[in-house]
């Protein structure tokens, strides 16, 4: 696993200041460029970029692409993650397959590059809802 941010002002984090006082300094919305966040898991790859606010309530918004090599290879390791009686393996699974003529190179690895939309918090690719991200800190501190 690897990342890499560009926080603005965010040397002063680095001097221990307070990721919600960095905030209010910024006017409540403190941009964060997210340069790249990957994961490899196996013979699979996910990776993320784009941009980013942290809000002054503590939660996260943007836009990111997501990119996904060896889709199928992802969804083996991460199905016994679903629980047995839950269709959202099934739902994502379709949804990975349905997107297998968008596929491209990176790298030499198969893979899916997809938009997606953060809104304080809640994480969308197109209409499908994935899930929430809790918020940074809790507003006020």
């Amino acid at each position: 696993m690897r990342s890499h941010v560009q926080v603005t002002g965010g040397a002063a984090l680095l001097g221990g200041a307070n990721l919600a006082g960095l905030v209010q300094q910024q006017n409540g919305r403190l941009p964060v460029k997210l340069v790249l966040f990957e994961t490899v898991l196996g013979d699979s790859r996910v990776a993320a970029a784009g941009d980013l606010l942290i809000n002054g309530d503590g939660t996260v918004s943007g836009n990111v692409n997501l990119t996904i090599g060896n889709a199928d290879g992802l969804l083996e390791l991460i199905k016994p993650l679903f629980p047995p009686q839950d269709n959202s393996f099934s739902i994502v699974s379709s949804v990975v397959q349905s997107l297998k003529g968008a596929e491209s190179e990176v790298d030499g690895i198969p893979s899916i590059t997809l938009p997606v939309m953060i809104d304080q918090g809640l994480i969308r690719i197109g209409f499908l809802t994935l899930g929430r991200i809790p918020p940074l800190f809790s507003a006020g501190t």
